[in-house]
């Protein structure tokens, strides 16, 4: 579900969702919780894979935590993720699928292989 604000009815039903184990999507960015306690943000990178570079890649999932704190505005939001590690995904979408790049947990980016180019 995509919310657009930090408060509303949508913004409550978003955050119902997401408490039940929905993925939600606000500023582009998803986010869900994984088990056993990890909150897992979605960030779609600015570049196509051929040309992702590390440097790109710290700039797409710096962008992805600045969305995040904007998401924890809200009280809610944090208590739900309050206990949890921050996992950031970048990914390269195309149609309907995704493409997993690298992802940081605990601070250390981890590639997959292949990348970057």
């Amino acid at each position: 579900m995509e919310v657009l604000e930090l408060s509303g009815e949508r913004f409550d039903l978003a955050l119902d969702r997401f408490a039940a184990g929905e993925a939600i999507v606000f500023a582009g960015v998803g986010f869900r919780l994984a088990p056993p306690d990890v909150l897992e943000c979605r960030v779609e990178s600015t570049w196509s894979p051929a040309n992702v570079t590390r440097a790109r890649a710290v700039r797409d999932l710096e962008a992805g935590r600045h969305v995040l704190e904007e998401l924890r505005r809200s009280s809610r939001f944090r208590s739900l993720v309050a206990r949890r590690r921050v996992r950031i995904v970048l990914l390269s979408t195309y149609g309907m699928g995704a493409l997993e790049l690298c992802r940081e947990l605990d601070g250390v980016v981890e590639w997959r292989p292949g990348y970057p180019k």
